[in-house]
């Protein structure tokens, strides 16, 4: 069973591949288990889906509070291929 994990509030293109903000969001647990390689359902508001995987995870410092954690998407996908408000979905066991 999946459950939701974020909505894309933002995307940025980098060398290594796409990064979606917020990724893992600060109400979840930061080691929340989820890490590079996991599987990553992708919801896009017309309502396909694609399943892809976590190929990144950055860890922001300097702010205050407890940010959170962008993840990284493969290369194969473009920034236009990431609308903002795609839903992001995981294994259900991966959130605490």
């Amino acid at each position: 069973m999946k459950a939701l994990l974020s909505k894309v509030d933002d995307v940025f293109a980098l060398e290594q591949g796409r990064l979606l903000v917020p990724g893992i969001p600060v109400h979840i647990e930061p080691k929340s288990g989820i890490k590079i390689g996991d599987e990553l359902e992708l919801r896009f508001p017309d309502g396909t889906r694609k399943t892809t995987h976590v190929s990144g995870l950055m860890v922001l410092c300097g702010t205050p509070d407890e940010p959170p954690v962008p993840i990284g998407l493969p290369r194969e996908f473009a920034k236009a291929d990431i609308p903002l408000k795609t839903e992001l979905w995981v294994e259900e066991g991966k959130i605490r």
